[in-house]
């Protein structure tokens, strides 16, 4: 296992470790091996954890995101700052109840097209960075991160962090740049 991944898992486990599940323990297996088909490259369904049935306790998990939209000269056509939010609870459960592992491949989603991110960590922060540059104008609201995990020896896309947006249109030939920092307070 390399350092970086061994820093991704520390940091996945140290939220996890934050999140408590209450329920009895027929509740911990359910999470613990999840009725999960594999894909290849598609997130598969997963519905939202029931907030009556699951809490977090002091470790927050944030999304800090940076999309610039920059024109073939190099300047920024758009820059948008935002933050967004934790869907992954399912994940972060999972690396903690047992049954999900290596966590890798980070993936930012913008609306429909997926970038395979560049993952470093900073001092104990993820940062997620990607560009594209489409050959048509393409337009997104919908923003989000995703990682693959394993569960027992098969890999899952699984959803990490999510928000809506205003519109964000990217011309032929226009670049969008996207840094995400996950970070844990």
């Amino acid at each position: 296992m390399t350092r970086k991944t061994i820093v991704l898992v520390g940091a996945l486990l140290m939220v996890a470790s934050a999140c408590t599940t209450t329920g009895d323990a027929a509740d911990a297996d359910a999470i613990a091996a999840p009725a999960l088909t594999p894909t290849t490259g598609h997130t598969p369904a997963v519905s939202a954890p029931d907030e009556s049935d699951t809490t977090s306790e002091g470790i927050q998990v944030h999304g800090h995101w940076t999309i610039e939209v920059r024109n073939p000269d190099g300047s920024v056509a758009e820059r948008r700052q935002f933050q967004n939010a934790l869907v992954g609870d399912n994940v972060l459960n999972g690396l903690l109840v047992g049954g999900w592992s290596d966590p890798r491949d980070w993936a930012i989603l913008l609306g429909s097209r997926e970038i395979m991110a560049a993952t470093d960590t900073h001092g104990g922060n993820i940062v997620l960075a990607g560009s594209a540059t489409p050959s048509s104008v393409e337009t997104f609201n919908q923003v989000g991160t995703q990682v693959t995990v394993t569960v027992a020896t098969h890999p899952f896309d699984m959803p990490f962090t999510e928000t809506s947006v205003a519109p964000v249109t990217v011309e032929a030939n226009q670049t969008v740049y996207v840094e995400v920092r996950i970070s844990f307070s």
